[in-house]
């Protein structure tokens, strides 16, 4: 099972007499106990993960979140993997989800031509920003600091452009048709106010792209901003830092409070709530030098290789089912199951 919205179905599963192993994966952060504790039905949220054989979480802190509810709640405790509560025995795990990360560099090298709508991005330094429209995302907070690293940095305006693909997500929600109105107010105020025929600061698209389309515009994109205001994981940072060229790498400006910056160690991590904070990453990364460049490129790509969605599937299968396991990594050419 994955996902919040699972969560109570193994044990009405088992009510209905099910006895075959269950494991469950949370996408999305646990948080803190005094933040659990102020929703009304937590009790049933930490009844309802007992249920299962295995509970995974993307990062250590996550787990330690959960352990720590289970202490303050005096209903179960964590030791190691092994996890008691409410009068079940379970096993938690830390699986950071990933990404194909061979076949997501595959398509970063074909040598397909973008669609005519990109071509205004040639000869351009481009930071991009890929995010389904959640407020959740900080896309506000990224385009004011883009606009104050224009404003600091004037000479790299007529040569820098931020893009900005957001396809729409719940629009028929009210919470999220504000958020549409008032990201598409900021971009034209700051290309209103910056902007000149020839140059418009901030490209923002409403619609989804490709997978190899998507993979295309990353390795032409000099920074990657990936800065939500929270994230379990993040994939697209992952695929930003799959997509690039060996040889000219571009540089990844990671929010400290995505579950991705546990991992991807080469990646400038940045405060999403401090502006200033995240105009001074950009900076930082469009005057970087190659070398350094390719330095921190190289370990995040080489931890990608390693931990690809195929072994964060075996990984977790493997743990679910411990008597019989399985004996090898999956084949990276092979389709996961279900």
């Amino acid at each position: 099972m994955q996902d919040y919205h699972l969560i109570p179905l193994a044990e009405k599963l088992q009510q209905r007499g099910h006895k075959n192993r269950i494991g469950f994966f949370l996408h999305t952060p646990w948080p803190p106990a005094d933040i659990l504790f102020t929703l009304p039905s937590y009790d049933n949220l930490l009844r309802g993960l007992s249920c299962y054989d295995l509970v995974g979480f993307h990062t250590e802190n996550d787990r330690y979140n959960f352990a720590k509810c289970l202490l303050r709640q005096k209903v179960g405790d964590l030791n190691g993997d092994d996890c008691r509560a409410y009068g079940k025995e379970f096993r938690c795990g830390v699986f950071p989800i990933s990404i194909d990360t061979a076949e997501f560099a595959c398509l970063a090298d074909r040598d397909d031509d973008l669609q005519d709508r990109f071509c205004r991005l040639a000869g351009f330094d481009v930071a991009i920003g890929v995010d389904r429209l959640d407020y959740s995302k900080g896309i506000e907070n990224r385009i004011d600091a883009f606009n104050r690293f224009l404003q600091r940095n004037k000479h790299r305006r007529r040569k820098t452009v931020l893009l900005q693909i957001t396809p729409k997500s719940r629009d028929k929600i009210p919470a999220y048709q504000t958020v549409q109105k008032d990201v598409a107010e900021l971009v034209g105020r700051v290309d209103g106010e910056l902007g000149t025929i020839g140059w418009v600061p901030v490209h923002y698209i409403n619609q989804s792209l490709s997978q190899a389309e998507l993979a295309r515009v990353y390795r032409r994109a000099r920074v990657g901003l990936v800065t939500p205001l929270r994230d379990g994981m993040n994939l697209v940072a992952k695929e930003y830092v799959a997509a690039q060229d060996p040889r000219d790498p571009g540089v990844l400006v990671l929010s400290r409070f995505a579950g991705a910056s546990s991992e991807l160690e080469g990646a400038i991590l940045v405060n999403p709530y401090d502006p200033e904070d995240m105009a001074s990453a950009i900076e930082t990364a469009v005057d970087m030098p190659r070398d350094e460049r390719i330095r921190r490129w190289t370990a995040m790509m080489e931890r990608l290789r390693e931990h690809d969605v195929y072994r964060w599937c075996h990984d977790f299968l493997a743990s679910l089912d411990p008597p019989r396991g399985l004996a090898a990594p999956l084949d990276a050419a092979a389709p996961v199951a279900g």
